[in-house]
């Protein structure tokens, strides 16, 4: 120890143990200052605390910095209030971390003055402090991928990628090593920090080891009472009435991307540590006007000119991994910089397509996949198929469905048989036949092997022959995978496709390639003219455009319907289209006869309004054909011009003239909240499962 750190010490411990007893002058704030820090062990705790405190405040600042693009409409005022109001997500973190050495710090038992106690402590605090900042860094390039703070579904993610391949891992180190680096060095200089502290201890506990005073004892147990008290109020965020918790970033931010900058990975991950149960929403008390807003509850209708004209056709659903609208060059906007180039086949299709503005109703792979086979949205904040819901209920799929028809179902993934637990989901539904990465007849090398699996062009080969083998009628999935990261394009194709502004715009290049190869193996194929295709991507990735990063442009993908015979009605073209509404429309066109439960709509049903739902940073979004409605599950917080207003910038609630729009916008998402969280609650997802609650007066079913 350095001479002036000495004085310091002593000059410390004389105002608090000498000078400020309860018999000098200002004897009751000495007595408030000895149990705030009564001994060296409270002094050191709490300057470790707020070194930590500060280290997550700089994993913001990080976060802001990689991350720049998607805060640009914050004004300055925001973000200073976003970087001050998320401390006290950081402040609940901290104490979670360091609640059980807290108290040890703040007993009044003469064990903590052990050395070896001490050490044992601080490498528990340096090793809790250096894990809970990992994933605040790591989200600096996952919020790319992902759009959504890191969650506990992440630890899945890693376990499957590690049973997938090994090397996987090392490709992500690569592209993260700057982000790797950046956490061994805070978490060096954390264990500096406390070291040095511990040897400030070692001195202060030599001169006052002897203190065994009975008052000295009583001032030590109110201290480990009142800082025991702090540590609570901190994990639990506050005094507030309301536990801190994900949807607080809602409250406490204007609009969403403060609301992500506010937030805290790890935060994220601790409350969502477990399977969170849906959320309940009652809204309407009649059924009657709760049912002529919206239902779920489909019938067959014959009478409409569209019904059964594809009946005994094969259907093949092509899902797009990652492809944005903004990659896609048939889907420019007027507000796009510059037409993507990446697209020429898809672009070229479009042309004899039927086109939607197509939404996803997710923003990640396992969304896309229960949104497209099973009509249900991803508006829990966690995948379907994780949460307690998606485990315990019976729910359909178009391939279950239409099996009961005589339609022989398969699908077609190059990946690991478990990953994004899409086996999980196809047990649930009843597929017969799931093609993975294990079926693959060839040997796999690494040219045509990526990070998640069998790259596209090697994959829809394969998938073509089989088909060619498949009996008719047929339902098939293939789910690309090429321009999924980490992106790395397969040997023999460097310097093949335009690298565009993204990483990813290569590879979706690569991924159009590999579609036109296909189609035109299969366009001499006797089932070609007989089959229905679908076109879809899963969710976007890898924004440039401002319009790609806010609540509109983040869920904009293709969505279309390919008929090489061209019967498909046109006039169609162009009206608003989201995932889930996939599922109705194909039963009505193959003339399915059967009642279902589907949360989409027809899309080929011009009397019904379209519109697209979907969940954002804990906002509940309706989006029709002009305008765009943000709910938070108890109120409208926001209402916008899509059309003039891409952006979303100029909140129209506060303006009485929309005050009769904004609230038939309100009334259809509350009437499509209450059947939803009502439907997953009662596991009433199927036809059987439907009649017999409607049938149950038991049940409060309303219907």
């Amino acid at each position: 120890m350095r001479p002036c750190d000495v004085k310091r010490l002593r000059r410390f411990f004389q105002d608090y143990f000498n000078d400020s007893g309860p018999g000098s002058e200002g004897g009751s704030r000495g007595l408030f200052r000895q149990i705030l820090v009564p001994d060296p062990a409270v002094a050191a705790a709490l300057k470790k605390f707020l070194c930590l405190l500060l280290l997550f405040s700089l994993t913001r600042l990080l976060f802001f910095c990689v991350q720049h693009d998607y805060f640009a409409s914050l004004s300055l005022r925001e973000t200073v209030c976003s970087f001050l109001w998320g401390v006290r997500f950081d402040l609940s973190v901290v104490s979670w971390v360091s609640l059980l050495l807290w108290g040890l710090w703040a007993s009044p038992l003469p064990l903590k003055t052990h050395p070896l106690i001490r050490r044992l402590a601080d490498l528990g605090l340096w090793f809790a402090g250096s894990l809970a900042l990992l994933p605040n860094i790591a989200d600096a390039k996952y919020f790319s991928f992902s759009s959504q703070r890191m969650t506990a579904d992440i630890f899945r993610q890693l376990k499957t990628l590690a049973g997938e391949d090994v090397g996987s891992y090392g490709a992500i180190l690569r592209d993260s090593c700057g982000l790797w680096l950046l956490w061994i060095v805070l978490s060096i200089f954390l264990g500096n920090f406390i070291k040095c502290r511990h040897f400030e201890e070692d001195l202060a506990w030599a001169r006052i080891r002897r203190e065994r005073t009975l008052p000295r004892m009583g001032i030590r147990c109110l201290s480990f009472a009142f800082w025991i008290c702090m540590l609570i109020i901190g994990c639990r965020g506050g005094l507030c009435g309301r536990v801190l918790d994900p949807p607080c970033v809602v409250r406490l931010s204007q609009q969403p991307s403060g609301g992500v900058l506010m937030g805290n990975s790890s935060f994220s991950i601790l409350k969502s540590l477990g399977r969170r149960p849906i959320r309940s929403f009652h809204f309407f008390d009649s059924a009657e006007e709760l049912n002529g807003i919206y239902s779920p509850f489909h019938v067959a209708k014959p009478q409409s000119p569209y019904f059964g004209r594809y009946k005994g056709k094969n259907i093949l659903i092509l899902i797009l991994e990652s492809f944005s609208a903004e990659h896609v060059g048939f889907l420019d906007r007027e507000f796009k910089e510059k037409q993507s180039d990446c697209t020429p086949f898809l672009d070229a299709l479009a042309q004899r397509s039927l086109c939607f503005d197509g939404f996803a109703n997710g923003s990640i792979s396992p969304d896309g996949l229960v949104s497209i086979f099973s009509s249900i949205p991803a508006l829990q904040g966690i995948p379907y198929i994780r949460s307690s819901r998606g485990i315990a209920n019976h729910i359909e799929g178009l391939s279950s469905l239409l099996a009961r028809s005589g339609y022989h179902d398969s699908f077609f993934y190059g990946g690991k048989r478990y990953s994004c637990d899409f086996d999980c989901y196809w047990r649930k539904v009843g597929l017969k036949r799931y093609f993975c990465e294990e079926n693959f007849p060839q040997k796999i090398t690494k040219n045509i092997y990526s990070g998640w699996g069998i790259h596209d062009l090697a994959w829809l080969s394969y998938a073509a022959d089989v088909l060619s083998r498949e009996p008719e009628p047929f339902i098939s999935g293939i789910f690309t995978l090429s321009s999924h990261h980490p992106f790395g394009i397969p040997k023999g194709f460097e310097n093949t496709f335009p690298r565009g502004r993204h990483p990813i715009q290569e590879l979706v290049a690569y991924a159009d390639y590999a579609l036109k190869c296909f189609f035109e193996k299969i366009s001499s194929e006797p089932w070609y003219k007989n089959t229905l295709f679908v076109l879809v991507a899963d969710h976007t990735s890898g924004a440039v455009e401002p319009y790609y990063h806010g609540p509109i442009g983040s869920f904009s993908i293709p969505i279309l319907l390919f008929d090489p015979e061209g019967h498909l009605p046109l006039e169609c073209a162009g009206q608003l289209a989201q995932q889930i509404d996939l599922f109705p429309t194909l039963l009505h066109l193959l003339g399915h006869a059967e009642a279902h439960v589907a949360f989409g709509h027809d899309l080929l049903d011009e009397k019904h309004p379209h519109f697209a739902v979907n969940f954002r940073h804990e906002i509940y979004q309706l989006l029709g054909d002009d305008y765009l409605l943000q709910f938070d599950g108890e109120k409208s917080i926001g209402f916008f011009d899509r059309k003039k207003d891409p952006l979303a910038q100029r909140n129209l609630l506060s303006e009485p003239q929309y005050d009769a729009l904004r609230r038939s916008y309100e009334r259809c998402l509350q009437a499509f909240l209450q059947h939803y969280s009502q439907v997953l609650t009662q596991d009433t997802l199927t036809l059987e499962n439907w009649m017999r609650a409607k049938n149950s007066k038991a049940s409060g079913f309303t219907i």
